[in-house]
């Protein structure tokens, strides 16, 4: 066996030039050998012209296509393995990572076929593209909680892997990641995962639950595609949902939303262009629509929120939404809007040619309504208004009143003419003050007029 040292760019394969007397680390990059070795331990230092050097890293494709090695050990103080380092090494059985590894390059380990575990130190900050692809009977693997991002493809086509814990360090799951993982069965995704990437569990036909975190906000396309036995989904948040993320699955997918507690009520708004989604028996579904500087509720009876539909929700808890087939045409004439991402407030109104201004709902110190945004973004999968306040609604806040559904006005947070709103019990806007006695809404007020 020969091993190669690459120095300062420089390749020297029988004879070493050092000329920097400080350095002592030298990078293993290449095995040459008969190929009948079964077992391997790495040496921790070599012997260069009289001097001892550090291994430090094992560079690209050093044991790559070592095909009957079963067994490596790694010496303590190897910093990084490379680019396909144990790329096809199909006999490979058993590898010792020790503490001193930080990195793992891209397909490090791609098609070692014969691997069946492996655990991953927790000094590794970094495991690249591929780096366990084609692991085909690798049954568990622990990654720590010092990996922040789990790359594309780190683990497709591991089918014989089962059981998968993703630590609360991650925040990323790359594209493809589990895909084709035909055996997973079960997967923890931590709150502090933000991005699920396209094809992230692609045809895990035996995944049978899943609960996706609020801290969520995008769920890739075809993330869940194909996932045959996928019985529920369960998503705490209001991510965007990719095209076709949970397609040929027989999941009930859900969103559990959190609303506002205002009075005996929940209310959100809600927005979502993945798919069609129903509110649950709790639940009312309202579109808005504008009248001066009011907001007239009209309710959805099928409770049908059609896909790139943004819509006012009310329940007697917190609203839960479920993807369904059905469509529906009750939300048509609907003033109010959506967007799938977080987007510049500026952009919004730019995009919008009747809009100078933003309403979004809330409760602020006017009351409980929607109310002119001045906040940088637009949250993603909430409902907003875009408004000309030159022509249409010059109020900092709207009214909220019901168009059909005798409520009564839930709540009213108007700026502009407040005294000047008169409403009857069943949210009736009046011309102006009544002149039969009863009572009415003017203003935030319940008034009697006698």
């Amino acid at each position: 066996m020969t091993l190669y040292a690459v120095w300062g760019g420089t390749v020297n394969s029988m004879t070493y030039t050092i000329t920097d007397e400080e350095k002592r680390q030298v990078e293993l990059f290449e095995y040459e050998g008969d190929n009948t070795e079964e077992t391997l331990v790495i040496p921790a230092t070599v012997t260069i012209n009289g001097k001892e050097f550090y291994v430090t890293s094992i560079g690209n494709q050093a044991f790559y296509l070592c095909s009957n090695l079963q067994s490596i050990t790694i010496p303590n103080g190897v910093t990084s393995i490379g680019t396909y380092a144990f790329g096809e090494c199909s006999d490979l059985e058993s590898v010792t990572i020790p503490e001193s590894v930080t990195s793992i390059g891209n397909s490090a380990f791609e098609n070692c076929s014969a691997l069946e575990s492996v655990i991953i130190p927790n000094s590794v900050t970094s495991i690249g593209d591929y780096a366990f692809s084609g692991c085909s009977i690798l049954q568990s693997v622990t990654i720590p909680n010092s990996v922040t991002r789990i790359e594309n493809s780190t683990f497709e086509a591991c089918r014989d892997l089962k059981y998968v814990t993703i630590p609360n360090s991650v925040t990323n799951i790359g594209d493809y990641a589990f895909c084709d993982c035909l055996n997973l069965q079960s997967v923890t995704i931590p709150e502090s995962v933000t991005i699920i990437g396209k094809g992230s569990f692609y045809r895990c036909i035996n995944l049978q639950s899943v609960t996706i975190p609020n801290s969520v906000t995008n769920i890739g396309k075809e993330a869940f595609f194909k996932c045959e036995n996928l019985q529920s989904a369960t998503i705490n948040g209001n991510p965007k949902i990719g095209t076709d993320a949970f397609w040929k699955t027989p999941a009930t997918v859900a969103i559990n939303l959190t609303a506002s507690e205002i009075g005996n009520d929940y209310w959100t708004t809600f927005y979502n262009d993945g798919y069609n989604f129903q509110a649950d028996e709790y639940t009312k579904v309202y579109k808005g629509t504008v009248n001066e500087s009011s907001l007239m509720l009209t309710e959805v009876e099928d409770k049908i929120v059609n896909r790139g539909t943004a819509v006012i929700l009310k329940s007697s808890e917190n609203p839960v939404m479920t993807l369904t087939e059905s469509d529906s045409n009750d939300t048509n004439g609907n003033d109010l809007r959506g967007r799938s991402d977080r987007t510049l407030r500026t952009d919004v109104i730019a995009n919008i040619s009747d809009a100078n201004a933003i309403y979004t709902m809330g409760n602020t110190s006017a009351g409980f309504g929607f109310h002119r945004y001045t906040g940088e973004y637009v949250p993603a999968g909430k409902a907003f208004l875009p408004l000309n306040t030159s022509n249409g609604a010059k109020a900092q806040s709207l009214t909220i009143v019901f168009a059909i559904g005798s409520t009564g006005v839930k709540s009213v947070s108007s700026d502009s003419n407040e005294q000047n709103d008169w409403f009857s019990l069943d949210g009736t806007r009046l011309s102006g003050k009544p002149s039969q006695p009863g009572i009415y809404v003017n203003g935030k007020k319940k008034v009697v007029v006698k």
